[in-house]
């Protein structure tokens, strides 16, 4: 029996978009790929540590639909991965519009 608790607001889904990013202040910081995607934030790797709380702006190049995502985030948490030497960051969207919003349902 799965005892595991989901706190998230919105069903993530696992899904591989390449995804660009830079702090507040335009500073570029990395081009990576998603693990994981919903309407409410995403799942990241990263080669650099993040601090909880960092706001970053997304450009999510959804690979169905050709369509580039534009969204302002909060760092959730960070983990250590291991096996590639790097981090998976998880992010809350905070800013997305209702239209890029449709783009992340499941299916």
């Amino acid at each position: 029996m799965d005892t595991q608790v989901q706190r998230r607001k919105y069903e993530r889904v696992e899904k591989d978009a390449v995804v660009r990013y830079q702090n507040l202040d335009g500073a570029d910081m990395g081009i990576s790929q998603t693990l994981n995607i919903g309407q409410g934030g995403m799942c990241f790797l990263s080669s650099k540590f993040m601090p909880m709380a960092r706001r970053l702006v997304f450009e999510i190049y959804m690979p169905k639909s050709l369509k580039i995502i534009k969204v302002v985030s909060r760092v959730a948490w960070v983990k250590k991965f291991e096996e590639r030497k790097c981090f998976t960051v998880g992010v809350q969207f905070l800013s997305i519009s209702r239209a890029d919003k449709q783009l992340l349902l499941p299916g």
